[in-house]
């Protein structure tokens, strides 16, 4: 996906912390419009998709960060939560 600045830009990991808050100021740092995810692809496996549609604007670019290296509890998150995405119309 390219970044524009016109663009909502929206980061997930895990735990909606570290990662993707380091990109959110990043590309804050140079303009763009970003934001991201409190809890992450944690909090998100357990939500319904008309609540991640209140949480990501319409028209929001979705970016899902996950390390390879990470446990495999992180990884079956990651899986639970990109199914809500997609649920929800999202694509990431």
């Amino acid at each position: 996906m390219e970044l524009r600045k016109s663009d909502e830009n929206v980061f997930v990991c895990h735990w909606g912390i570290e990662r993707s808050r380091a990109a959110v100021q990043a590309l804050q740092n140079e303009g763009y419009s970003a934001s991201h995810i409190e809890g992450g692809t944690e909090r998100i496996k357990n939500l319904t998709p008309p609540e991640i549609r209140s949480l990501i604007p319409e028209k929001a670019k979705v970016r899902v960060i996950y390390d390879q290296g990470s446990p495999k509890v992180e990884y079956e998150d990651l899986e639970k939560a990109t199914d809500i995405l997609a649920k929800a119309g999202i694509k990431w």
